[in-house]
């Protein structure tokens, strides 16, 4: 089972990493350079009487690839590509992981739009 946020990051970004092709950043200020994924810090959560350590945390992993008229069939070859990956923290982890994905367009530098996944994937810490 994972016992921290960081561990938890960790994970997700060496899984994504296995997805060719893909780069993984983890600043969503940073310049990217799609396809990416974008792991973000997480929303964190304590259930009653465990003391200060979180017990789950929800991550907002961000799929992007470029603009252009292939937008769809590159989302369409990554997504399964990304959840497989995702699939495996499950199994590294022995803990619950469940994720969904929306389509949505995100904001790059000043004014870049690229189509995506909204990813969001939940741990048990």
């Amino acid at each position: 089972m994972m016992s921290t946020p960081a561990q938890a990051a960790q994970l997700l970004e060496t899984a994504l990493r296995t997805v060719d092709g893909l780069r993984v950043y983890r600043d969503r200020g940073a310049s990217i350079d799609p396809p990416a994924a974008i792991v973000g810090l997480p929303q964190l959560g304590w259930q009653t009487y465990c003391g200060p350590v979180p017990t789950h945390a929800r991550f907002r992993v961000d799929l992007v690839v470029p603009a252009d008229e292939l937008a769809n069939e590159r989302l369409w070859r990554l997504i399964p590509l990304v959840a497989e990956a995702l699939e495996s923290v499950q199994s590294a982890t022995l803990a619950p992981v469940e994720f969904a994905a929306s389509p949505a367009m995100f904001t790059v530098g000043r004014e870049t739009q690229l189509p995506g996944y909204e990813i969001q994937v939940d741990f048990a810490l």
